[in-house]
């Protein structure tokens, strides 16, 4: 019920921008594809993974830029339509401490 809840919100936010959609993907449907890669889970879940995949969800776009719902772009974007490279992470700068905290086995963590 919540997760309708949130989507009815969702939509209603989008009405506001005449440019935007949404589009839903059922994760599930390739979520064993995802597993055959043997891609560590975050806390016993693959849909961290998932944006990894976008080109099966995704086959016709030319270009993504994902951002994290906790991502705070404080200027202009425009400069990306222009960069043609590729982007997958970043390694993280936390302390060592901090992401072993999280994992004690992680030996290093990039942020996806």
């Amino acid at each position: 019920m919540m997760k309708i809840i949130f989507f009815k919100m969702l939509e209603k936010i989008v009405k506001h921008f005449s440019k935007a959609n949404i589009v839903y993907y059922d994760y599930n449907k390739i979520a064993k594809e995802i597993a055959g890669f043997n891609i560590p889970t975050w806390r016993g879940s693959s849909i961290a993974n998932g944006r990894l995949f976008f080109s099966y969800f995704l086959p016709s776009f030319d270009h993504l830029l994902y951002l994290d719902s906790d991502t705070i772009v404080h200027s202009s974007l425009n400069s990306l339509k222009t960069y043609n490279n590729t982007i997958c992470m970043v390694k993280d700068e936390m302390p060592k401490n901090h992401w072993q905290n999280l994992d004690s086995s992680l030996q290093q963590y990039c942020n996806s």
